[in-house]
């Protein structure tokens, strides 16, 4: 459109740094360690047909420690804690005049200058896990741990009262039984407790029985997932791309989602090819997804045009089968590769558009996926070269509002390169082309699409690794 300034995909810059350290102490206890920091700019024009008054900025952080305590013989205990931290922020670039007031009385409009950097929503996540697995003669392993979560949310303008968390709690056992040399039995259950909606006990049974090159296995588990705080609390309005404006709800009376999953397959290896089959059957009660509901008076004064809301459906059901393969061609060849079939569907509300009762797709998914790749490497001297083709497909993807998104082929080809290889230290160079083929999905703004690629890019990266290694 003449004079826009529109675009599929904004222009945007980001660095990150990491740092990974290990220690071992001795021949019993190890120490671990990793750090990384990341930061994301999005410029988004002002101009026709896209008044954008802001840009985007991302600034995530993450941090861990972990130790691991070997016992007599193979048995070890092991303690991981990290923290992640995600914040979102507007950087103004234009004067906008909001919605939303101060706490001074009278209370006054907010109003943003170009320069200011506000923060939207923070992200904040703790988890703490401490484990023992031990070896119980030669036919038991057992497995057990204690495990904690905390999630908490903080978003200005967004939630009731700026901010909202939930923790998680749980304990398990595991124990990989032996039976006989080709029969293996597993038992598992976990009990959790959460903030908002109580205890609950989730278990695990599974068997597997080897007959030469083969791998037979079936599986039955319960499964549990409560709604996240995002879920829970938080709510916004916005338009995506120029299209029509949108509210965004949270719902605190959402019930916990439970599943009953079943799954039978075969796996067959040799020392240079494998194949694994599984087919799979999960039965959904209380599904939690985002869906259509009828737009309130109030907010319809704001000019809002239609609203989504995370409810639990009626009813969902999702079945399907996992093909993958690896074959080693050569020394220095190989190829592998995986095909999905899912059928997800799920009863939603009348208010959808959607006949009640009847089941659909279940929002955002697709019936076929697939991927392949192709890896070559050689080595000379002390320098290594790495290349791999990488492609992938993905069938028509199915929603509820605005239309599905197109199937796609995607390409990739990567190349890595071991540079002074030294005892002590590494420089690895990395250089490729994402999208070969320079596939562009050209829906118009407003409308799904299959993928968002600007199209071919290129791209380069390089690392030095450091190792200091007792003798």
């Amino acid at each position: 459109m003449g004079g826009s300034v529109s675009k599929t995909v904004s222009n945007s810059t980001n660095y990150s740094i990491e740092e990974n350290l290990t220690y071992k102490v001795n021949d019993k206890l190890s120490l671990m360690a990793d750090a990384s920091y990341y930061q994301k700019w999005i410029k988004r024009p002002f101009g026709a047909y896209q008044y954008n008054r802001y840009d985007y900025q991302y600034k995530n952080q993450s941090y861990a420690v972990a130790t691991k305590y070997q016992l007599g013989g193979r048995d070890y205990l092991s303690f991981d804690l990290s923290y992640d931290r995600y914040n979102y922020y507007f950087d103004y670039t234009q004067i906008e005049t909001t919605d939303n007031f101060d706490q001074s009385i009278p209370p006054k409009r907010l109003t943003y200058y170009p320069g200011m950097s506000i923060l939207r929503t923070s992200q904040r996540k703790i988890m703490a896990l401490g484990k023992g697995v031990f070896y119980l003669g030669d036919r038991n392993i057992l497995n057990t741990g204690v495990e904690y979560m905390w999630d908490k949310l903080v978003a200005p303008n967004r939630m009731e009262n700026g901010k909202a968390s939930v923790y998680t709690l749980s304990a398990y056992m595991q124990d990989e039984w032996t039976v006989i040399s080709n029969l293996v039995l597993t038992g598992g259950l976990r009990y959790v407790y959460h903030k908002e909606f109580g205890q609950n006990l989730t278990p695990k049974l599974a068997a597997m029985y080897k007959l030469g090159n083969f791998n037979f296995r079936l599986t039955y588990s319960y499964g549990f997932k409560a709604p996240t705080v995002k879920e829970l609390y938080y709510s916004y309005i916005t338009s995506i791309m120029s299209s029509k404006l949108k509210a965004y709800y949270g719902n605190q009376d959402l019930k916990p989602q439970t599943s009953m999953y079943y799954s039978a397959g075969a796996e067959y290896k040799q020392k240079k090819f494998s194949i694994s089959v599984t087919g799979y059957y999960n039965k959904i009660k209380n599904m939690i997804d985002l869906t259509l509901i009828p737009t309130s008076p109030e907010d319809r004064m704001l000019e809002v045009e239609e609203t989504m809301m995370y409810k639990n459906l009626s009813g969902a059901r999702s079945y399907g089968a996992d093909i993958s393969f690896d074959y080693q061609i050569s020394s220095s060849l190989s190829v592998g590769g995986g095909y999905s079939y899912v059928d997800a569907k799920a009863q939603y509300t009348s208010e959808a558009g959607i006949k009640y009762l009847e089941y659909v797709p279940v929002n955002a998914t697709a019936y076929h996926n697939a991927t392949w790749k192709a890896l070559w490497s050689h080595s000379w001297n002390k320098y290594k070269m790495d290349v791999g083709l990488f492609g992938s497909y993905r069938s028509k993807k199915y929603y509820i509002t605005n239309g599905d998104g197109d199937p796609y082929q995607l390409w990739r080809v990567n190349t890595s390169h071991t540079l002074l290889n030294k005892k002590k230290w590494t420089f690895v160079f990395g250089a490729g082309i994402d999208n070969i083929f320079n596939y562009i999905d050209d829906t118009p703004f407003g409308r799904n699409r299959g993928t968002t690629t600007p199209g071919r890019t290129y791209y380069a990266s390089c690392s030095i690794k450091f190792m200091n290694k007792k003798k």
